[in-house]
């Protein structure tokens, strides 16, 4: 995800320090979240409402991270042109941003992946709604 080498830790720009702890901490929080949902399953829980919100969290942040992957390399960059360490120039780098990273959204897996999970948790909500509306029927 980091653009470039650098020697030490020091030289490395916080802008991409920045972008690689958000990825790390968008990671650490669907671990947290895939290991609450499996206690419910655990416990029997199955069908709902805690299930579909933290089913739908986990599509959120594997899409999140998938934006982050795809649009990463790209705004460092950016960053690099605007700050002049790159032989391009921010014009050219901002332009050519939509045709590089189309290619990466449509064959990102954490991207497709997220947003496949999140439909499956709205089809679950759904399928927990009509659950309880039977119950309630006489």
């Amino acid at each position: 995800m980091v653009w470039g080498t650098y020697a030490t830790f020091s030289d490395v720009p916080l802008f991409a320090k920045l972008i690689v702890v958000l990825a790390v901490g968008v990671l650490l929080v669907a671990i947290i979240t895939c290991y609450q949902l499996l206690n419910l399953y655990e416990k029997g829980v199955i069908f709902s409402a805690r299930n579909v919100q933290l089913l739908g969290r986990i599509g959120y942040l594997a899409f999140g991270y998938g934006l982050l992957t795809a649009w990463g390399p790209v705004l460092i960059s950016a960053w690099h042109a605007w700050v002049g360490e790159s032989g391009s120039s921010l014009n050219t780098v901002l332009w050519s941003i939509p045709w590089t990273t189309i290619p990466v959204f449509l064959s990102s897996p954490w991207i497709l992946g997220g947003l496949f999970i999140v439909v499956i948790s709205r089809i679950m909500d759904e399928g927990r709604k009509i659950q309880e509306e039977q119950e309630l029927t006489v």
